[in-house]
């Protein structure tokens, strides 16, 4: 599914699209694309947002991959298609090929409501870090398995120097490689920056190797969380968790 070009009115009024989710899968996820991404058009479908999957397995590569990423680690792809996505779209929400959006009843915008008007990304702390570890890294800590993004000049520029700028290749290969260099900025400019840390724009269940029974999640559902990231997981039970937040907390 891809999204269309931006409409355009018979007088050249530009219209904008509605806000877009989208996801990438390669040859480790295309097995569970089918249910991870039904959650994703569940919540698209209540919510009017458009949704859009980019395939870059080796057989979709040369179709949805810019050559200059070919040799880059997989996770640099979201950055791209970020940036390409925000052109046609205001507000874009990454979501990884193994989180699940459970909770139809929240729109991703309303994070953006009460940030002020110069905040490009929203984002949610890295869980997997304890808040001692982010005392004493001086800053917190980011996971980018879901990145709400709202269009400004910043936010494009922004993009852009993560896909082209010098300083950011030692990163290339890393782990968790556009994670480390978003971090990076977000500790030069943190006012661009909303960084959650209520553990509910994303939640991970670690203790059985990011497996969550379908009540807890319900119950994060109840505190008004919005997305379960499985961290790999993908659980066959991955299709049960689709629309288990339909009467969530919006």
């Amino acid at each position: 599914h891809r999204t269309p070009d931006r409409r355009v009115r018979s007088n050249g009024e530009v219209l904008e699209q509605p806000p877009l989710v989208v996801t990438q899968f390669d040859e480790n996820y295309a097995p569970a694309v089918q249910s991870i991404s039904a959650s994703q058009r569940e919540y698209c479908r209540v919510q009017g947002c458009q949704w859009r999957a980019v395939n870059i397995t080796k057989k979709g590569r040369h179709q949805d991959t810019a050559d200059f990423l070919r040799a880059r680690h997989p996770s640099w792809h979201k950055v791209l298609i970020l940036r390409q996505a925000l052109h046609h779209h205001r507000f874009v929400a990454w979501i990884d090929s193994d989180a699940l959006i459970v909770n139809t009843n929240v729109s991703f915008v309303q994070y953006f409501d009460n940030a002020p008007p110069e905040v490009g990304v929203v984002i949610s702390r890295d869980m997997g870090y304890s808040l001692s570890d982010h005392r004493k890294l001086g800053s917190l800590m980011i996971n980018t398995g879901v990145i709400l993004a709202r269009r400004s000049a910043w936010t494009m520029r922004y993009l852009d120097e993560l896909l082209h700028a010098v300083e950011y290749t030692k990163y290339y290969h890393a782990v968790n490689p556009e994670q480390v260099a978003m971090r990076v900025e977000l500790c030069r400019a943190p006012q661009h920056f909303k960084v959650l840390d209520d553990g509910l724009l994303q939640w991970r269940h670690d203790s059985r190797g990011g497996s969550a029974t379908k009540e807890e999640v319900a119950a994060f559902v109840r505190r008004g969380g919005f997305v379960y990231h499985t961290m790999g997981g993908l659980a066959a039970k991955a299709q049960d968790m689709v629309g288990v937040g339909s009467g969530g907390r919006g």
